[in-house]
């Protein structure tokens, strides 16, 4: 099934836009807000789609000819508009006095202008990484400055014409592993999916993502070494790499001429740990990768991937205590909006202590909910597993 980039508008039968405000004229003077004209025609497009997906997504009220008409008179605005000496914050405004009075209808000001605000960064490209690939520099609440590998802002994300995102940020920080954890169905593995093809607005050009998928390995006959210099061979990489990629995973001359399909799932765990190394990637994904493992194969990974220090991990994991062990950060997924939280999985747990996720084991979903009565509040999350038995 293809991925839609955006939810389908929901189009009420009532309503005729009003006549559309006057636009009062800008000023003439300072420097251009965004000069690249083929830079404006790619995101106009995108502005445009960005506007009508969050109408549609959060605000379905809105008559189907009033979001076409905000959503182009935003993206006329943004596009050709001036910064003046308060940059973004003066376009949000602009676009909030011009366009705001159509949508005054059926939003109330604090909802026209986050839609506002979502879209000039949307614009804007999140911190609009460069050509190599920066996902940018940003400020943290102590203002402290953070590097971050992907910074993208007001992001979207639908599967099938459901909305699985709406106007949210995710802030990656080099060098930092972060778990992603949510209910079943709230859309981590697409997430993924998108981030891999590079299909979401502001995200890096440069940037090399790597999705590391173990399974697809299962039943080529090729023998190792011959399957990752092909690969090598595909993928622009230096064949001399090979070997010494091998190598730091664990495989031997000896391993090394056995065929893929030989392999356990920890060995091809290693094989494909082994293809990203080749590709130098600066965001490694990894979705469920202690599926199949056995104790040895899990440490093994959660060793590797504690070792790179230059690389940004993204880990879909039900296993709880694997996170533990390797995530500096968690990203959750609740309510179509993805939230940061520090201090890893342990950090993530004392802030949210009456969570259940899906597959925890008996004990803890038994431990949670004890002190969640005790504490005389309900536990929260529909996450237990009741025929994993903990897994």
């Amino acid at each position: 099934v293809p991925l839609s980039p955006h939810p389908t508008a929901f189009t009420p039968e009532t309503a005729h836009p009003p006549e559309p405000p006057q636009i009062r004229p800008r000023a003439a003077t300072g420097p251009p807000w965004k000069s690249s004209r083929e830079r404006k025609r790619r995101m106009g497009r995108d502005v445009v789609a960005h506007i009508k997906a969050a109408l549609a997504a959060s605000h379905s009220a809105v008559d189907e000819e009033v979001s076409d008409y905000v959503a182009d008179m935003a993206n006329e605005l943004l596009a050709e508009g001036e910064a003046e000496s308060g940059g973004v914050a003066a376009m949000v405004g602009e676009l909030v006095d011009a366009a705001g009075p159509m949508l005054a209808e059926f939003i109330d000001d604090a909802a026209i202008r986050t839609l506002f605000e979502s879209a000039a960064a949307h614009f804007a490209g999140g911190s609009g990484g460069d050509d190599k690939g920066d996902g940018g520099v940003g400020v943290d609440g102590d203002g402290g400055a953070r590097d971050y590998c992907l910074n993208l802002e007001g992001i979207i994300l639908a599967f099938a014409g459901k909305v699985l995102l709406r106007p949210t940020t995710l802030k990656l920080e080099k060098g930092h592993r972060y778990g992603v954890v949510g209910q079943n169905g709230a859309g981590k593995t697409t997430l993924l999916t998108r981030l891999s093809a590079g299909d979401i607005n502001g995200y890096p050009p440069g940037l090399r993502c790597v999705f590391v998928q173990h399974e697809v390995l299962v039943t080529l006959a090729d023998s190792i070494l011959d399957f990752l210099t092909s690969q090598a061979q595909a993928l622009g990489a230096a064949e001399v790499d090979v070997r010494p990629c091998l190598e730091a995973v664990g495989f031997t001359a000896e391993l090394m001429a056995k065929t893929v399909a030989e392999l356990s799932g920890g060995w091809r765990m290693r094989l494909a740990i082994a293809r990203a190394m080749l590709q130098k990637a600066d965001l490694l994904l990894l979705d469920e990768p202690t599926n199949h493992l056995d104790v040895g194969a899990v440490e093994w990974l959660a060793a590797h991937l504690n070792s790179l220090k230059h690389t940004t991990v993204l880990v879909v994991s039900h296993d709880y205590d694997f996170l533990t062990d390797v995530a500096t950060d968690i990203v959750h997924f609740e309510d179509q909006n993805l939230t940061t939280f520090s201090g890893g999985f342990p950090g993530f747990r004392k802030e949210r202590p009456n969570l259940v996720l899906p597959r925890m084991k008996r004990d803890l979903v038994a431990m949670i909910e004890a002190a969640a009565e005790e504490a005389g509040e309900p536990a929260q999350g529909d996450g237990r597993d009741k025929k994993s038995g903990g897994g």
